[in-house]
């Protein structure tokens, strides 16, 4: 077998300058060689490339799992720390007040978060959230006037009750005329 165009003599350069350039293979070419690779051994099944796929989706959905798990974890990882400092959680529910412009609402969320970055320096564990305005109520009907719009929540953690409270005082929301609901977390 000859490895360049160089080592063909004039006559088989003459010969291959004059075939085709444009012509097709039959259609049923593909088929009838994988028949005979898969006829000779040379060939894996279809369903084994399907397997072969099962196991990369497998290690891929693994993957996708430990990195939700190291996520989940690595998001927790507060808890240690700060349960040997303030052992106890509690709720601060922010009640109320009305909805106010989206600009005064932007400018608040900034606020909340700058108070809630001073508390996690002080060595407090925070974590919050605001509230959408919908909601659905299960149970019974709460009379008139008995329960006010909550509008948001922390997640705090503090040595003791005086602590919580001394934390939940400085809260802008109490300055935005909101009530603060500060409930212990029971362990469980």
């Amino acid at each position: 077998m000859k490895e360049s165009d160089e080592d063909l003599t004039a006559a088989e350069k003459s010969a291959l300058a004059a075939l085709s350039q444009d012509v097709a293979p039959p259609g049923d070419l593909e088929p009838r060689v994988l028949e005979a690779l898969r006829t000779r051994g040379l060939l894996r099944a279809s369903g084994a490339g399907v397997f072969r796929g099962g196991r990369v989706a497998a290690v891929a959905c693994s993957a996708a799992i430990l990195f939700g798990l190291g996520a989940w974890v690595g998001s927790r990882a507060w808890l240690p720390a700060a349960s040997q400092k303030a052992p106890n959680r509690y709720l601060l529910l922010l009640e109320g007040p009305g909805d106010p412009a989206p600009q005064e609402e932007a400018r608040r969320v900034e606020e909340y978060r700058r108070w809630a970055r001073s508390v996690s320096a002080a060595g407090h564990a925070i974590t919050g959230e605001k509230l959408r305005p919908e909601f659905v109520r299960l149970g019974p009907e709460i009379p008139a006037g008995g329960g006010a719009e909550v509008r948001g929540f922390f997640i705090i953690a503090a040595v003791n009750d005086q602590e919580a409270l001394q934390i939940a005082r400085g809260c802008p929301h109490l300055l935005h005329g909101g009530r603060i609901i500060v409930r212990p977390i029971d362990p469980t």
